[in-house]
C-alpha cells in the first residue's frame, strides 16, 4: 500500500486534493492530511509516518513547502514531491529541491493523475536498487550497492554490509533473484557484490573492508567475468 501525505494549509483544498489522489490511484493508497510543515516534519522525524509520496502546498501559512520538502527528503530521500501552488513565479524556485512535479491548482484535475502515475513509476524503479528482506517479525530495506556479501550460514543467510549485518531465512538462489546482476556466487555458500571486489585468484576474492571470501573452482570463471565486467564499467564512469 502506499502512503501519500497531503501538505495544504487550507482545509477546503487539502480535503479536494486527497479525495482526487483516492479516484485517480492506481494503486491502493492510504492518503494523510497536514495543515503545515511543523506537523509533517515531526511525524517524518519521529518515524510516526513515512510517506512514499507527499503533495506540497508551496506556500504554507508559517513556512516554505520548498524548505520543507528539502528537510522531509534529507530524512526520505527517495519520497517523492510533487508541488502544488497558485503562482506560476514558483516554477523556478522548487528546481532547488527535488521534487517530481509541479502543478498549478488551476490545473490539478488535468495534472494530478500525471503527476501521481510518474511518482509511483519513480518508486518502482526506484525499487530495483534495494534488497527487501523479512526477518522475524521485522524487516529491512537495504541499498544494494552497500551489501558486500551474502552467506548461507545453516537455515539462515547472513547480509553483510560496512555497517551492519542481517539475517534472514531466504535462501541464496532466491535472493539472488531479486539482486542486480553484479551478484555473483563464489562459492555455493556465498553471494558477492562483485562491485566490491578489490582483488581476487582462484582460492580467494578480497572486498572493499579487507574481508576475504572463498572461492570455489565451480565459481570461479563466472565471478572472474562478473568482477571485470563491474572493473570495465567503472572505468566508462
Amino acid at each position: 500500500m502506499l502512503t501519500i501525505a497531503v501538505c495544504e494549509d487550507n482545509p477546503i483544498a487539502s480535503r479536494e486534493i486527497s479525495q482526487k489522489i483516492e479516484q485517480c490511484s492506481p494503486m491502493e493508497a492510504q492518503v494523510l492530511s497536514f495543515s503545515d510543515a511543523a506537523d509533517i516534519l515531526t511525524a517524518v522525524r519521529e518515524q510516526k509516518v513515512e510517506p512514499q509520496i507527499v503533495f506540497m502546498d508551496i506556500e504554507l501559512r508559517d513556512s516554505s513547502g520548498i524548505q520543507t520538502a528539502k528537510d522531509i527528503t534529507s530524512v526520505l530521500p527517495d519520497c517523492q514531491i510533487i508541488y502544488i501552488t497558485n503562482y506560476v513565479d514558483y516554477a523556478s524556485q522548487v528546481y532547488e529541491s527535488s521534487h517530481i512535479y509541479f502543478i498549478l491548482k488551476s490545473q490539478i484535475d488535468t495534472y494530478l493523475p500525471k503527476a501521481l502515475h510518474k511518482a509511483i513509476a519513480r518508486l518502482k524503479e526506484l525499487e530495483h536498487f534495494y534488497l527487501s528482506i523479512q526477518f522475524g517479525k521485522s524487516s529491512a530495506r537495504i541499498p544494494q550497492k552497500d551489501i558486500l556479501y551474502m552467506e548461507r550460514v545453516l537455515r539462515n543467510t547472513e547480509i553483510h554490509t560496512r555497517d551492519a549485518s542481517y539475517k534472514t531465512t531466504e535462501k541464496l538462489h532466491d535472493l539472488k533473484d531479486t539482486v542486480e546482476n553484479w551478484f555473483c556466487f563464489s562459492h555455493r555458500s556465498f553471494l558477492v557484490n562483485c562491485r566490491h571486489i578489490i582483488t581476487m585468484n582462484r582460492q580467494f576474492c578480497t572486498l572493499s573492508d579487507g574481508t576475504q571470501i572463498p572461492v570455489s573452482r565451480t565459481y570461479y570463471k563466472e565471478l572472474q567475468q562478473n568482477f571485470m565486467s563491474c572493473m570495465w564499467e567503472e572505468d566508462q564512469k
